[in-house]
């Protein structure tokens, strides 16, 4: 079985989504911003400037999304971790994690604090943070409109949807895995 998670800016994606493989025997993997970092840190820029260069540029966007599409082909008991992911591996299981604007601002400004090697660009308070989350949803909402005709933030696209905004993360992994235990149970695998 395949598993593709998505969902908002600092939903939890990354951590629920290597829980959940663990939880399963499952292979974990990245496509979203791990596999953006590591290109952008190749080229020396920025996460953000990258993702300015992909809005521009349909390349850059291509990379990560041949990626994801060559692991939905060829891998098997994986779960898959990028905004996308649900688009490219249409033959999974796909979860969406959502959060409200202002805890997703409070989660990500912790991890900045204690973290100086994301690559996330300099953000000196919490606004100039906010109002780089808010560009970073909607350059990349219109890019993927523009170039795949989706939109990734779309609950509609998603077998299960989670509000993780008021949930701590034991209680999302929790939810998400009796969900999937649901859907395993019940065969229903995609949509």
């Amino acid at each position: 079985m395949r598993i593709t998670i998505a969902g908002m800016l600092s939903s939890g994606k990354g951590t629920v989504g290597k829980w959940l493989a663990k939880q399963l025997g499952y292979e974990y993997y990245n496509s979203g911003g791990g596999i953006q970092r590591e290109i952008a840190k190749k080229h020396g820029m920025s996460l953000h400037e990258f993702q300015e260069l992909e809005a521009k540029d349909p390349k850059w966007d291509k990379e990560v999304d041949t990626y994801q599409e060559k692991l939905g082909k060829t891998k098997d008991n994986i779960v898959l971790d990028g905004h996308l992911a649900f688009h490219f591996v249409p033959n999974s299981l796909k979860i969406f994690l959502d959060v409200n604007l202002e805890e997703a601002v409070n989660r990500r400004w912790k991890q900045l604090s204690h973290s100086a090697h994301r690559n996330e660009g300099e953000f000196k308070t919490k606004e100039e943070l906010r109002n780089g989350l808010k560009h970073r949803l909607e350059t990349a909402r219109k890019r993927w409109k523009k170039y795949y005709n989706v939109d990734a933030y779309d609950p509609s696209n998603y077998n299960i949807v989670i509000d993780t905004t008021n949930l701590t993360i034991p209680e999302v992994q929790k939810k998400v895995l009796e969900e999937v235990k649901t859907h395993i149970a019940a065969g229903k695998l995609a949509h």
